[in-house]
């Protein structure tokens, strides 16, 4: 009679990559609005090397066109020069900044041409709550004018768990489908969470995030951390409905 071959147990970087990659998949995109690829893409390469120049720093045509392929500018300064001049372009110029930003359009001016120049704090505040907005916007979510969600993510997951109510409970395993019955929204605080990992590109910290709430207000553990609360293991489908 044949013997059965023992089944090898799953790689757990295998498992980890393929958990990483289904959550990316189910958060929303952040990052592709603002980044130097799109930047570049509206400002045009003449424009970028324009910047360039008057920086003293002056590059080629083929060094800018790598910038936007690889969506990414080594060079500090002009990352930063470039950043302001799409902010701008974005608000519809030097005056329409100025009069969203608070100030006068000369202090503009010195902030785009000069990386080490800063606006004050409130306008400073102005130009993130507008990029948020934006960002949001485009990732398809609904904002409110300061860039807060209007409405609370309905959480889809299921996977293998592990959870640890408090450090004097047994840990249990279990297979787990949230949010497919009855709805999980999850509250502000998580869904800023999870945003800010999206805006950092951390798939690993968004999900962190998720497992810190459904200890909390799901399972009802005493707390969470590496050894406490609810844990993935391994994940079938995640998604977060905006």
């Amino acid at each position: 009679m044949p013997q059965r071959r023992a089944t090898r147990p799953p790689d757990p970087q295998v498992v980890a990559a393929r958990m990483t990659e289904l959550v990316r998949e189910g958060l929303p995109d952040t990052r592709s609005h603002l980044s130097v690829t799109a930047q570049i893409q509206r400002l045009g390469v003449p424009a970028v090397l324009g910047l360039t120049d008057s920086l003293g720093e002056p590059r080629s045509d083929r060094t800018v066109r790598r910038w936007r392929q690889e969506n990414r500018i080594p060079d500090e300064r002009i990352a930063t020069v470039v950043a302001r001049a799409d902010q701008v372009g974005r608000r519809g110029g030097v005056e329409a900044a100025a009069d969203a930003f608070g100030v006068a359009a000369a202090a503009v001016t010195s902030w785009l041409a000069d990386p080490d120049e800063e606006l004050d704090e409130p306008a400073q505040q102005q130009v993130e709550t507008h990029d948020r907005v934006e960002r949001r916007t485009a990732a398809g979510l609904a904002v409110k004018q300061d860039g807060r969600l209007a409405r609370r993510p309905r959480l889809f997951v299921e996977g293998d768990v592990w959870v640890k109510g408090d450090t004097d409970s047994d840990t249990y395993r279990a297979h787990r489908r949230v949010g497919f019955g009855d709805a999980v929204l999850l509250n502000d605080e998580t869904a800023e969470a999870v945003l800010d990992a999206c805006d950092r590109g951390d798939s690993a910290a968004a999900l962190r995030a998720i497992e810190a709430y459904l200890s909390e207000y799901h399972a009802g553990c005493a707390g969470y951390g590496d050894d406490l609360g609810w844990h993935f293991e391994d994940l079938d489908a995640f998604r977060l409905e905006w």
